[in-house]
Parts: structure tokens; C-alpha cells; sequence
């Protein structure tokens, strides 16, 4: 397994990767303070971890709380990813 953490706006997403025995594929889950928010099934360990990074952005929220949508910047920051 191979666990890394991405974090954006306090909150720590973590991923795994594993391989999904005799059948050839990989699972991977993503978890954020122990709750599983996304799992799934890739052909790859490449894959899988593409698919677990993005099921993690997907939960990001890059909108700032205090601006409405029609004011907000057009390009907003990056979320930092991090290898644990």
C-alpha cells in the first residue's frame, strides 16, 4: 500500500493503493479523517492512483467562503499535494 496525503483547506485526504488479488486489477480508497469518501477498480496501479488523486480534488471546494461566484478570482490557487 502506498499512502499519501493531500492537503487543502485543513483537511487531510489520504489514499490507497492495493492490489486486487488474482483478478489483475487495483482498488484504491480515499479517506478523510478515517471516513472512506470514494473507492473504486483500475486496469493499472497508474490508474488507480490517478483515480484516488482525483476522486480527492473532487472534494476540494477552491472557492474562498467570502466571495459570491460572480466575483471570485477566474484562476483560484492550487490545492498542495504531499507525499507522506
Amino acid at each position: 500500500m502506498s499512502p499519501v496525503e493531500t492537503l487543502a483547506q485543513d483537511t487531510v485526504f489520504t489514499y490507497n493503493i492495493s492490489p486486487n488479488g488474482a483478478c489483475g486489477d487495483w482498488y484504491w480508497e480515499v479517506t478523510c479523517h478515517g471516513d472512506i469518501m470514494a473507492r473504486g477498480l483500475a486496469a493499472t496501479e497508474v490508474l488507480a492512483r490517478a483515480d484516488a488523486m482525483r476522486a480527492a480534488l473532487s472534494h476540494i471546494d477552491s472557492r474562498p467562503e467570502n466571495l459570491p461566484p460572480y466575483v471570485e478570482d477566474p484562476s483560484p490557487p492550487l490545492p498542495r499535494l504531499g507525499a507522506a
